[in-house]
């Protein structure tokens, strides 16, 4: 059900530029617009877009039988979720009052000194590391990648085997002769396809695995027309994934709060705490893999 309430809630925000009035009649064109709305029109736009969203999900329900069994959330848990999910825009004028907030959690205090504050000691040690970091040190694994590396640069060398190209016979000159004719009028072909330019973040994700010595092709999406299908795949799907942190991490910024209120700010404890809740994310830290086994120093020899 939640999968399904984020997917409707996606097309229907409370603004867009391309908005269309009769179909999102409580929709903004922009943030300032709907920022400048009175408490009471931006609340009643939040309860209408709960409304749309139920009834959206509710044909959906409907259409599919092994969904009937499935209960709907209400229109005031719906409007809850998008507020605590990063949906609904903040507040502006509750923040007048704050004087500065922890850059660690984001909680606001009214006290300029910082060091008392107790978010300080429950996630940082004393020289300002996490306490339960969910990475692993990477110095022995990095050394066993080298090793592995050199013994298999030493095999290749021993692997090495010569072939003589230069005395060939009158007959395999013919057909060396055949293979460059076909090489010219394979040239000649890509020369009159027609290449779609590479977006940015799909340049990016080229230049980062030129890095690690993967290259993709092109693939033909239409007769003679090529676009980087495969790169503009992991863009797509790259950001995806950092929409799924950034919404879950808004989740634990907006439980911190005090009185209901929309976090103006994710900090690095909010990330922290959404990756270790979230089980799709379980891969991104050392849960359920063990600990290292260390031996006592009284029992070393």
């Amino acid at each position: 059900m939640e999968q399904l309430i984020e997917n409707i809630v996606k097309v229907r925000p409370l603004f867009s530029e391309n908005r269309k009035i009769e179909e999102l009649p409580y929709s903004a064109l922009n943030l300032q617009e709907f920022q400048s709305w009175p408490v009471g029109k931006r609340r009643a736009a939040e309860w209408q877009r709960a409304l749309d969203v139920r009834r959206s999900a509710y044909r959906v329900i409907h259409k599919v039988v092994a969904l009937w069994e499935v209960k709907i959330w209400s229109t005031k848990k719906i409007m809850r979720w998008c507020r605590e999910h990063g949906y609904t825009p903040r507040d502006t004028d509750l923040y007048r009052d704050a004087i500065k907030g922890c850059d660690l959690c984001g909680v606001f205090y009214r006290t300029e000194d910082s060091k008392s504050h107790r978010c300080q000691n429950k996630w940082l040690t004393d020289i300002g590391i996490l306490r339960k970091p969910t990475y692993s040190i990477p110095d022995d694994w990095c050394k066993a990648l080298q090793d592995v590396q050199k013994s298999k640069e030493m095999d290749a060398d021993d692997d090495i085997v010569l072939i003589d190209v230069v005395s060939v016979s009158p007959g395999e000159r013919k057909k060396q002769v055949t293979k460059r004719e076909i090489k010219v009028e394979e040239e000649a072909r890509v020369e009159q396809r027609i290449r779609i330019p590479q977006s940015h973040a799909a340049q990016f994700v080229t230049d980062e695995t030129n890095k690690i010595g993967i290259h993709f092709d092109s693939l033909e999406v239409s007769e003679g027309v090529y676009a980087p299908v495969v790169e503009e795949m992991i863009s797509a799907a790259t950001k995806c994934f950092l929409s799924e942190i950034l919404h879950k991490s808004h989740k634990a910024a907006y439980d911190s709060q005090q009185q209901n209120r929309i976090p103006s700010e994710i900090h690095p404890a909010h990330i922290y705490q959404a990756i270790r809740e979230t089980k799709l994310l379980d891969f991104l830290t050392n849960q359920k893999l063990g600990v290292k086994n260390e031996v006592p120093s009284n029992q070393k020899s």
